[in-house]
């Protein structure tokens, strides 16, 4: 890779989500920050394919949606359908093809919730009720210094953290300057403060994820992106190498700057379709992908509750619809999604490159209801 000075990485990392750099940015940062790649398969899964019609259109608000006109609106990159383990649909816009490399951004929060549960069911993390401190001796200061790895997965940890990207100084802008500027993304999260006591809110906090992933590297005492190919990229098949970012030190950036092809992220999605077995291989056991994904608390569940500020529900890193089916979504900013429903044998992957994206953008939950709407379209054909 060419090496970057660190003001002109900067200067990409503010200017990350421009209009005008946006569509290339999805695509290729991984040559502005330091990434490991992660190898295909040897041995690649080809899904088959079969010729089945999605719907034309879903209802929001009273309203009928086209969805073409709608994944032409917000700026689609990506719609890969998959119903009962074959393809049944796939299109590309914006320059992407089946091949192609997009970034996950919070869609790979709940890749590393399924790592923790290969690591638990491996036995290298003990318990989900370990106190994250107890992996790694860096948190025993901070924040984070009493909080359970359940709580992280859950986004219950009660640290001080400003997600706002609208927000030159908000702690998740400051946070992509440190990464710009060489810095430590481990000792970042470290010197966060807390804000509440832990398991009592739900504050999406990505700092959680990353510390997640801290956990994750002492406990199993391997780098994360090997730790990824060897349980995941290497025995489900996927298709095409990967990117991972890191900082500076070599970290990855767990929380979320991951590269991949839809079809990679479609077979991620395809193991917790299956409640966690996928071609004879468990990859984590069926208890795990209904605690991962079926809240366990009162203010984590769908809907409008004073411990949260979210509509939809939240699980091990998997966010729920407010108006569940069965299904539980991975969401990553601008559009990223990956939305898995066993009941009704679908994976639906959708990947955007929309530069007007807000966390009220209404194509949050439209996306919601659209993926619903083509599940249940398929499983009543």
């Amino acid at each position: 890779m060419k090496r970057i000075n660190k003001i002109t990485r900067l200067k990409r990392v503010i200017n990350l989500f421009d209009e005008n750099a946006i569509t290339e940015n999805f695509q290729y940062f991984y040559n502005v920050i330091p990434s490991y790649t992660i190898s295909k398969s040897k041995s690649p899964l080809n899904l088959s394919t079969k010729d089945k019609d999605i719907p034309k259109t879903f209802e929001y608000e009273g309203e009928t949606v086209n969805i073409m006109n709608y994944l032409d609106k917000y700026k689609t990159s990506g719609l890969l359908v998959i119903y009962d383990g074959a393809i049944v649909y796939e299109n590309y816009w914006q320059g992407y093809t089946k091949n192609t490399l997009t970034v996950s951004w919070s869609m790979m929060k709940s890749v590393i919730s399924f790592l923790v549960g290969i690591a638990v069911k491996e036995g290298s993390i003990k318990s989900i009720h370990d106190k994250v401190s107890d992996y790694e001796p860096l948190l025993k200061k901070g924040g984070y210094e009493d909080v359970t790895i359940k709580q992280v997965l859950q986004m219950t940890s009660g640290v001080k953290f400003d997600e706002d990207y609208q927000r030159f100084f908000s702690d998740i802008n400051k946070m992509g300057r440190v990464i710009a500027l060489g810095r430590s993304i481990n000792r970042f999260a470290a010197s966060l403060k807390p804000e509440r006591e832990p398991g009592t809110y739900n504050r999406y906090c990505s700092m959680d994820t990353q510390v997640l992933g801290m956990v994750l590297q002492k406990a199993t005492n391997m780098p994360l992106h090997k730790f990824l190919e060897s349980r995941l990229w290497q025995p489900m098949g996927m298709e095409n190498d990967s990117k991972w970012l890191m900082d500076n030190k070599g970290m990855e950036l767990a929380f979320g700057v991951f590269f991949a092809s839809l079809r990679d992220y479609g077979k991620i999605g395809l193991v917790f379709a299956n409640l966690g077995t996928y071609n004879n291989i468990e990859f984590v056991p069926k208890s795990w992908v209904m605690d991962s994904t079926i809240p366990d608390t009162a203010f984590l569940m769908p809907g409008k509750n004073a411990q949260s500020p979210y509509r939809e529900g939240y699980g091990y890193q998997w966010w729920i619809p407010e108006f569940a089916d069965d299904d539980f979504v991975a969401k990553g900013i601008h559009g990223q999604s990956l939305y898995v429903n066993p009941k009704r044998k679908t994976v639906i992957v959708r990947t955007c490159v929309d530069p007007n994206w807000s966390v009220d953008c209404p194509s949050i939950p439209m996306t919601d209801i659209m993926c619903q709407t083509i599940a249940r379209h398929l499983d009543c054909e």
